[in-house]
């Protein structure tokens, strides 16, 4: 069968999230059913038209689906089984399921049931539409497949999802809704209006049953249709509705080039039967007021007014409301005035979701300064006992710290999606760094540890910025090695807290041993290599390799590492082989300054492997030697 295909009128990935226009809670009034893509959140808008030159839209959040999968482009609104209100059909192409949304009146909520699918599990391609076909009250997709010219209806009702298949129209080509729900254009029965693709202009009226069944299909001519006076194929700003007072609906539709607004009327002239045509004037135009490319066009049901028209632009985040007037039972006009916003931010979080990014970002400034304040004195001693130049060694180096620091806290996170954030994020914005640093870190710093000071100061600062408005930064991206983390996933997980979590010291002093390691292996290979010297030969015997021999060399030489091998050569015969390194400093040879005992104490584990000397070292003596890309060089 064939694709699904977007019905909402907003592409997905378009703007932050999708919009829906209808009445949800059965007030009567109009209302626009947000979600925020990725993050979940619904939102409810209530517009209140008391004054139409100054109306209002207030927003509240009503749940959240995250998880739930991209809600927008396999929905569709109508009034499935609930005849007092608008609700939305989605099909879930994660797991083939279907489900109907309703918004609750109290509360308000929306809840998500989940329909059986009775019959073919069928998906509609771009031929499709919402309609109550038989009067009922109940609405139904009606759908088009072009690869065998098949009609279908699906309907939801009693927890259950029905495709019925009600007829066939051979030869008609592949159809696309267009955007425009169904009407009565020019009869009480329900009709479709279908375009063929825009290459030929050419459009259908559809004419079906009370069961569903095309009647009759008519061709209205592409060269009235596709007069460049006002077409457009831009599914978003087609709205369909009985705009004047005849009871007939019309379409309202804008050119996007002269910007002007028109109102389309189908008719037959010469009786029933005969061609359609389609009539379009000028009722307005958009000015400077509206950006019509970044705007998404619905239909306002209004008790006891005409249909009004709500729009949206996405460039500006602005609502409008457009009203018609009429003279002689014809619309000639359309205004829009300003929609105030009110209330929570549009795709925006939560109050609950603010505090918990605060709060989790609270907590990762906590980690980011205990980390801190328990090395900058081992880092300043390592240095000494290193004997570095007091220099700065630039944004990357240090950078580097934290990026090791941050990818082995996130290790012993308790909650996998939390590890998996701290990482991408910190990282991410780091990484961001060393191209265009804060202010405070470019230039030349004094030593490293100033360097690594302000580094920690920037970055509480950072997280800082962040909590003190979060809605402006909900939707800011960090990415790293292809990985991508929103701050809005804060909202959804939770960074050990210092005061009551003990998987909180966990982290800190994994992060803390990082990023002193960080540190050696950094400057090791860059100030050291690995002095070879001339092999040592050990008596002995094979059952017995020389451990005390080396543990008493290395107390004589605690910057060397040893290796040995059993000898059978002609000159040493049944001997150990000793291969003998130093650490010295670069470029290396036999009068190169040796590392300090200081900075063995420091870090060295251990003497020979399993021989611990220093529980608190850094590393491993082979690790040091054979795994952190220190040059070795002959003597």
């Amino acid at each position: 069968m064939a694709v699904l295909a977007a019905e909402s009128g907003v592409t997905a990935g378009s703007i932050a999230g999708e919009l829906w226009v209808g009445d949800f809670t059965g007030s009567g009034s109009s209302e626009v059913l947000a979600v925020s893509q990725g993050v979940g959140n619904w939102q409810l808008g209530t517009l209140d038209v008391t004054n139409p030159q100054a109306p209002t839209l207030t927003f509240t959040g009503i749940g959240n689906t995250r998880g739930f999968g991209i809600i927008g482009n396999t929905v569709w609104q109508g009034r499935f089984s609930a005849q007092d209100r608008d609700q939305l059909l989605f099909y879930n192409a994660g797991d083939s399921t279907w489900w109907l949304g309703t918004v609750t009146s109290t509360g308000p909520t929306i809840d998500w049931s989940l329909l059986a699918v009775k019959t073919v599990q069928w998906m509609p391609d771009a031929g499709s539409w919402v309609c109550d076909l038989g009067g009922t009250g109940a609405d139904c997709v009606v759908a088009y497949c072009a690869e065998d010219s098949s009609w279908w209806i699906a309907t939801a009702l009693g927890g259950a999802l029905n495709w019925t298949q009600i007829g066939q129209t051979a030869g008609l080509p592949a159809l696309q809704a267009g955007g425009t729900p169904a009407g009565s254009f020019t009869t009480t029965d329900r009709q479709l209006l279908a375009f063929e693709p825009t290459n030929t202009g050419a459009w259908h009226l559809i004419t079906l049953s009370g069961t569903g069944e095309p009647v009759s299909v008519q061709d209205i001519p592409a060269p009235v249709t596709r007069a460049t006076t006002f077409w457009n194929d831009v599914a978003r700003l087609w709205s369909v509705a009985p705009f004047g007072p005849g009871g007939a609906d019309s379409i309202i539709t804008c050119n996007l080039i002269s910007r002007d607004w028109l109102n389309g009327s189908l008719s037959s002239p010469n009786g029933p039967g005969a061609p359609v045509e389609a009539v379009f004037v000028t009722i307005g135009n958009a000015g400077g007021s509206i950006d019509l490319l970044s705007s998404w066009v619905w239909v306002a049901p209004i008790t006891g007014r005409p249909a009004a028209l709500v729009v949206y632009s996405a460039s500006s985040n602005t609502w409008s409301l457009g009203t018609v007037s009429t003279t002689n039972q014809e619309v000639d006009h359309l205004a829009f005035a300003p929609i105030g916003v009110a209330g929570e931010t549009l795709f925006g979080p939560t109050q609950a979701q603010i505090a918990i990014v605060q709060n989790n970002l609270s907590n990762l400034r906590n980690f980011n300064d205990y980390v801190y304040n328990h090395t900058d004195t081992k880092l300043d001693e390592a240095l000494d006992a290193l004997e570095q130049p007091s220099q700065d060694p630039g944004v990357g180096a240090v950078l580097a710290l934290f990026q090791a620091t941050i990818a082995v806290g996130a290790t012993f996170m308790p909650l996998e999606e939390a590890g998996a954030f701290l990482g991408t994020f910190v990282n991410g914005l780091l990484a961001s760094w060393i191209t265009s640093p804060p202010s405070s870190l470019g230039g030349n710093l004094l030593s490293w540890i100033n360097r690594y000071e302000k580094t920690s100061i920037s970055f509480d600062q950072q997280l800082a910025t962040y909590a003190q408005n979060v809605p402006a930064y909900w939707s800011t991206s960090f990415t790293v090695n292809g990985q991508t983390s929103v701050l809005s996933d804060l909202a959804f997980t939770e960074i050990p807290n210092q005061d009551d979590d003990p998987s909180f010291y966990d982290m800190v002093n994994a992060s803390i041993l990082a990023t002193q390691q960080a540190m050696w292996k950094q400057i090791l290979p860059v100030g050291f290599v690995a002095l070879e010297l001339s092999d040592l030969f050990v008596d002995g015997d094979l059952d017995h390799p020389p451990i005390s021999w080396a543990q008493k060399y290395y107390q004589q030489h605690p910057n060397a590492y040893v290796s040995w091998v059993w000898s059978k050569d002609i000159f040493h015969f049944d001997e150990w082989r000793i291969y003998n390194y130093l650490l010295v400093a670069s470029p290396g040879g036999m009068f190169s300054p040796q590392l300090s005992s200081d900075a063995c104490d420091m870090l060295f584990i251990d003497s020979t492997p399993g021989t611990t000397i220093n529980a608190d070292g850094l590393y491993l003596r082979n690790t040091v030697f054979a795994g952190l890309g220190i040059k070795i060089v002959g003597g």
